[in-house]
């Protein structure tokens, strides 16, 4: 099921929780407020082995996401898989499943209702190691199911948030991707508040935005100081994204650029 908890009450249950056993493959937690490295794709954590994938031409970039999400998950609980999970394959059980349309709805969240396919999939399957629960929150707003109440989510917020638990989901606008483009130097937050109040949530936001789900897998201090956060991509290993460091398919973005970006982040908890 989705839970709406506040992102800075999730922020401290999970450092908390990874202090209190010691866990260091799934969540990475930070006391401080400098950018601190961390890179989930190395040995040992928790996306060292689920691999960058290519969506090509497919608009399907929030299955391989979520994929990506519940396949780092599975290792984490040591699950044993013989070989990664394929995005374009749990697409076409999804296309042929009775909640494809409901699936691809965005005003609930693209990559949030892939999760919970694949939790209830799992689970009709009788697979011990399902998801038991994950987070959804509109940046903006998140919805709190307690008080029906919409809580605002702010651009620090959701840099505290990347501060202490990764990996995480990501809807985002694409045009972030490439420094080149003039939609970032444009983009305020107010332009994400008034996307996420608007009764139609097309996947064209604003011109030059384009929907895009990717994981923030860590985060590095780039050469000029600043703090930049890093997007594992769905475009395969060979593509290039103008003036942004990219280790194959691997993409550094400058946290301030992103963090007036999110519509959405996603996580397991």
């Amino acid at each position: 099921m989705l839970k709406a908890t506040p992102l800075s009450e999730l922020a401290a249950t999970n450092l908390k929780t990874a202090i209190a056993v010691g866990i260091c493959l799934f969540f990475t937690a930070s006391a401080h407020a400098e950018c601190e490295s961390v890179r989930l794709d190395r040995p040992g954590w928790s996306m060292e082995q689920v691999r960058v994938s290519d969506q090509g031409s497919l608009p399907i970039c929030y299955v391989y996401s979520a994929t990506s999400l519940f396949e780092a998950f599975l290792r984490t609980e040591k699950v044993n898989i013989s070989q990664p999970l394929n995005g374009l394959e749990i697409f076409r059980r999804i296309e042929k499943s009775n909640e494809y349309e409901s699936i691809r709805s965005a005003d609930t969240g693209r990559t949030c209702n892939v999760l919970k396919w694949l939790q209830e999939e799992s689970r009709a399957k009788g697979q011990k190691n399902h998801i038991d629960d994950f987070t959804c929150a509109d940046f903006g707003f998140e919805l709190n199911e307690k008080t029906k109440r919409k809580e605002l989510h702010t651009p620090n917020e959701f840099k505290a948030y990347v501060q202490n638990s990764l990996p995480l989901g990501i809807e985002y606008c694409s045009g972030v991707l490439s420094s080149q483009s003039e939609f970032i130097h444009n983009r305020s937050f107010r332009s994400n508040l008034d996307y996420l109040n608007t009764s139609d949530r097309s996947e064209n936001l604003t011109s030059g935005c384009g929907f895009h789900a990717s994981v923030l897998i860590g985060r590095e201090k780039l050469p000029d100081g600043k703090c930049a956060l890093i997007i594992q991509n769905s475009w395969g290993e060979y593509i290039g994204y103008p003036n942004r460091k990219n280790d194959h398919g691997k993409i550094w973005i400058p946290e301030d650029e992103l963090s007036v970006n999110p519509l959405r982040v996603i996580e397991i908890n």
